[in-house]
Parts: structure tokens; sequence; C-alpha cells
């Protein structure tokens, strides 16, 4: 398999269907300002596109579901990356009722009946995907919370130059500083600089333990390969992912993913780089050209 782009942050979130030539029609009306919709034919290809990182969701006729597609939208459902999937109720015929229960058996948990005029409205809200995916959600409420909430519950919001990096660094296409750097405007050395002046960690570590985060969540997916992940992470293959991952942890691909997963590995990027830096992260903007604190020394870090 051949990775494909990834999606850029801004563009509408690709949602691949398996439903009616009337379904989709009236599917493209309702949400052609929200979704790119993909048509696949095929159960097997939709799990394909999930498994590469080529779709944020998923839309299924009941009416198309059949018995032989049940094993395939449970490994969907189950065994790949947590991607929304929607089955869609549109018609009360037997053949709908008997798919909505194979849904049901494989594991799908969300169906919108837009037989009701509220539907279209429900399924555009269930694709809320400006947002990036499930594991990095969880780890940019771990990080900012670590930066941000004090001994007693009380929380002082960082900056939001700081906010867009942590982002940008976990985002799927976040492959060199210097594509970050690009979409803020800025070239690498300047980041670099404001980062070495400030006493924290270099740009490139932050990004190198942020794709170690979602590719130890990734591994979590049994359904996924080690040349898949690699290509999650737009890396050339799979020896080129296990290379990577040795010089950072001393573990190969498959140790990494067999010792590491991904609420660990997120614990070990704040012990890393967040931590021991809360006080200088509270209030550093690295996309400013004034950074209010001075570099701090180690024995003021661990003061």
């Amino acid at each position: 398999m051949t990775a494909q782009p990834t999606q850029h942050r801004g563009a509408l979130p690709r949602v691949c269907t398996l439903v009616g030539p009337r379904e989709q029609m009236q599917l493209e009306a309702a949400t052609a300002d929200r979704l790119t919709l993909v048509p696949r034919s095929t159960v097997h290809k939709i799990c394909d596109d999930v498994a590469a990182g080529h779709a944020d969701g998923v839309i299924i006729s009941a009416a198309m579901v059949r018995e032989g597609d049940v094993p395939v939208l449970r490994t969907l459902a189950h065994d790949l990356p947590p991607t929304p999937i929607v089955g869609l109720v549109s018609d009360g015929g037997t053949t709908m009722l008997a798919g909505t229960l194979l849904l049901g058996r494989a594991g799908v948990t969300r169906l919108v009946d837009v037989r009701d005029r509220t539907g279209w409205g429900a399924l555009r809200n269930a694709f809320t995907l400006q947002l990036p995916e499930e594991a990095v959600r969880t780890a940019l409420t771990a990080i900012f919370a670590a930066v941000e909430v004090e001994p007693d519950g009380t929380r002082t919001r960082c900056s939001e130059g700081l906010r867009r990096f942590v982002a940008a660094i976990f985002a799927p296409d976040a492959t060199t500083l210097a594509r970050i750097t690009a979409e803020f405007g800025l070239p690498p050395s300047t980041i670099n600089s404001r980062f070495e002046r400030i006493g924290l960690p270099s740009p490139k570590r932050y990004l190198a333990l942020a794709k170690l985060v979602r590719a130890a969540y990734l591994g979590e997916a049994q359904g996924l390969s080690l040349r898949i992940i690699s290509e999650r992470l737009e890396m050339s293959s799979a020896q080129s992912y296990s290379r990577a991952v040795r010089k950072l942890t001393g573990l190969s691909g498959g140790e990494f993913r067999r010792a590491v997963h991904g609420p660990a590995m997120l614990e070990r990027f704040k012990a890393a780089v967040v931590t021991p830096y809360r006080e200088i992260l509270r209030t550093f903007d690295p996309l400013r050209s004034r950074v209010s604190l001075t570099k701090s020394s180690p024995s003021d870090r661990a003061a």
C-alpha cells in the first residue's frame, strides 16, 4: 500500500460511506459544507482506509450490511484506531431492520435515523472533526493539565502560542520541524533559538517524543501492522520507523510496540519535557519574539 497524503489541518473531515445511491445524494446535500464524502463499495475497502489513516469517520447504511460483513465491521470497531462510525437508518424496510441488528452485533453503537427531520443535524454533529484523533486529544488534555493546573486545583491558562506548538507537534502531518514552523511563518532557527534561550529542550526533541506517543497509541490497535504504523507517521518504511524508534528508545519497532503502550509513553513525554519545565512553560510563548523568562539553571528547575 502506498501512503497517501495526510489530511491537512483545516481541510474538511474525510468520511468513507457505504450507502445506497439515493442515500449518497442525500448525504452530499446535507453535508456539503461539513464533510468530504468518500464512497466505497465494500466494508473491506473502508477498513483499509481507516487502517491507513485515510478516513476521519465512517457512515454505513444499515440497508447495505450483510451477515458476511460482521467480522470486518467488528475489526473496524474494535481493532483499529478509534474512528467515529455511524450507522445510517433511512427507511423502515426489513433489510434496514436486519442491517441494524448486524451493526449492533459488530459493535457499532451509534445509529442515526434520518427519517426524523432532526436526523440530518445529528449526523452532521457526529463528526466534529476539526479535532485531532482521540489519542491526540487525550495527550493534549493531559499535557496542558500538567502545565496549567496548580496543586490546589486552580488553573492558569498557558499562552496560545504554546498551545499551538504542542498541538502542531502531535498533528498527523507533523513530519519535520521545518514543516511545523512554516505554518507559523517562522524559520526553524528562530524557534530553536527561543527554546534554547529559555532553557527548554529543543523543539526537535519535543517533536520526536510526540511521534513516539502517537506511535505507541497506534501500536495498541492490533489491526495495524508496523508497515501501516510507519505510513501513518509518514515514514518511508517499517525499517525506517524501527531505526528511528531504536535511536530514541533502544528498542526495535516490535519491541517498543509490545513494551510501551500509549498512556505509558505519554507519561514518559511529560516526565522528559513537561514536568521538569512546568514553571517555564506556564508563561512561555514560542511564537512571540519577546520571552518573559530568563534561562534557568537545573537547580532552579528542581526547586
